[in-house]
């Protein structure tokens, strides 16, 4: 689904490698350190109007986002 959202630019690998170079670290008191990005991640926040710029993310952000992102792959634009 992603891959079509995405325009087909991408493919299901790289968009499966993308999203596992995201990778939120809990560095403590319910905040994670966000390392390493690539264009796709990048990509996906423009699609899902979503930003992961920050450095840090608090968690319940992070489970809000995680919440949209489900919401809008299941939903037909």
């Amino acid at each position: 689904m992603l891959e079509i959202r995405l325009n087909r630019k991408y493919s299901a690998k790289s968009i499966i490698d993308g999203l596992n170079s995201a990778v939120a670290v809990d560095i403590g008191k319910d905040i994670y350190q966000i390392n390493r990005r690539d264009e796709v991640v990048d990509e996906l926040d423009k699609l899902y109007g979503l930003d992961f710029s920050n450095r840090y993310v608090r968690k319940e952000n992070l489970a809000i986002h995680h919440s949209e992102i489900i919401n809008s792959v299941y939903t037909t634009p």
